[in-house]
């Protein structure tokens, strides 16, 4: 007994002519949690069980010719024609078919799963019947939000074409599909519904900036990319971190832009799904306590140099780090002395992440500190937004979604 091919989820995907993150979605429905990858292998079991939920039939089922006038609802003198007008013939007087013509019919069918796995369909509802409201819940925690700006998203973009440039999944035709396509998925998180601003919320605003960047698709590829780290950096910008791990971002990403956070709902299906990613949000991240917090010496190093601050390496045989520090001191007559204020900390890389006492240490060393009239607001507000500290986190994550 020949042993049944396995294939890749990128090879069943082709099959079935369907996208890779829509086959993954089927896939983790059928709580099957350990396929995650273009490249892993479906086992038998499973790839029997797409088929049901996509109406592939069997090799015995394909066989016959009352299967395929079935499938299309229509007599045999139909579909011979149908095969006609598509180069094709097959055997009238026949009640069979061979592999070639079997093939040949599988080619000319998309498959749509059964209902209610995928129900796709919006429904005819009747004239008396009631569209089924939405009742908008404010979630999540309320402040003077900073919205994301157009240059600061573009800049997101182009910062990942940039890196990925030399990877084996560049984002090829990179940019802006249309200006305004993008100008409107970024205005979505200033929103006003009755003269009250729709998304008050971190946890709200952000749901509607990521929904937006990923389902409006303003940019030529790279979109599932470029919302995600979207997210984190306004995420960041308001105070706030995920606390998800990657398999888990990975996962409500994909199913986000297949439409899978909502069951059957597309009446208001926008607001559904927003509000669905801003309960996902609310339970996979917290508060960033400001004040002192861990940073990676990369966005470390754009801090100090806006204080007038430079970096040496050391050589030896551990690395270390001198920070020198212009500083000008003024005594209570007025007079004005140069001082150089000098620190120096263990330096493991820029990404190395510098914990939270080496961070103490060199803001005090440099008068960096609230004693010298630098809150840790103010410190921390002198890093640039940084894009490229988010590319380095998540790299597994996006390079996943550049993998689909």
């Amino acid at each position: 007994m020949t042993k049944k091919k396995l294939y890749s989820v990128r090879e069943f995907a082709k099959n079935l002519k369907i996208d890779v993150d829509e086959l993954l979605c089927t896939i983790w429905y059928l709580d099957v949690d350990d396929i995650n990858n273009p490249n892993d292998l479906i086992p038998s079991r499973i790839q029997r069980q797409i088929n049901q939920k996509y109406n592939i039939p069997s090799n015995k089922q394909a066989k016959k010719i009352k299967y395929w006038t079935d499938y299309y609802g229509i007599p045999k003198k139909n579909l011979i024609k149908v095969c006609e007008q598509s180069g094709f013939t097959i055997n009238d007087k026949k009640s069979t078919l061979t592999k070639k013509e079997i093939s040949k019919l599988r080619a000319l069918t998309r498959p749509t799963p059964t209902k209610p796995f995928f129900d796709k369909q919006r429904k005819v509802k009747q004239k008396t019947e009631v569209v089924n409201k939405i009742e908008w819940e404010v979630i999540g925690h309320k402040k003077n939000l900073r919205y994301l700006k157009y240059n600061e998203v573009l800049g997101i973009h182009f910062a990942l074409v940039d890196d990925y440039k030399d990877y084996e999944n560049p984002i090829d035709t990179p940019g802006v599909r249309h200006e305004n396509m993008l100008a409107s998925a970024i205005f979505r998180q200033h929103t006003s519904l009755l003269g009250f601003t729709k998304y008050p919320t971190v946890e709200m605003c952000s749901a509607a900036l990521l929904h937006s960047l990923v389902l409006d698709h303003p940019f030529h590829n790279g979109n599932k990319r470029t919302a995600l780290v979207s997210l984190l950096v306004f995420l960041d910008e308001n105070g706030f971190v995920l606390i998800c791990n990657e398999d888990q971002l990975f996962k409500f990403v994909i199913k986000l832009a297949q439409h899978r956070l909502t069951k059957n709902s597309w009446d208001l299906q926008d607001d559904r799904e927003v509000q669905n990613i801003t309960k996902w949000i609310k339970t996979n991240s917290r508060f960033l306590e400001r004040g002192d917090h861990p940073l990676p010496f990369r966005r470390l190093r754009k801090i100090l140099t806006e204080y007038n601050c430079e970096c040496h390496i050391t050589g030896g045989s551990s690395s270390k780090i001198d920070i020198n520090r212009k500083f000008i001191k003024t005594s209570i007559i007025g007079l004005k002395t140069n001082k150089i204020l000098k620190t120096r900390i263990n330096y493991d890389g820029e990404g190395e992440e510098i914990e939270l006492v080496t961070i103490k240490k060199i803001r005090q060393d440099l008068y960096l500190d609230e004693k010298n009239g630098i809150d840790s607001k103010a410190f921390y507000e002198k890093s640039p937004i940084a894009f490229d500290h988010f590319i380095t986190k998540y790299r597994r994550t996006l390079d996943r979604l550049a993998k689909l």
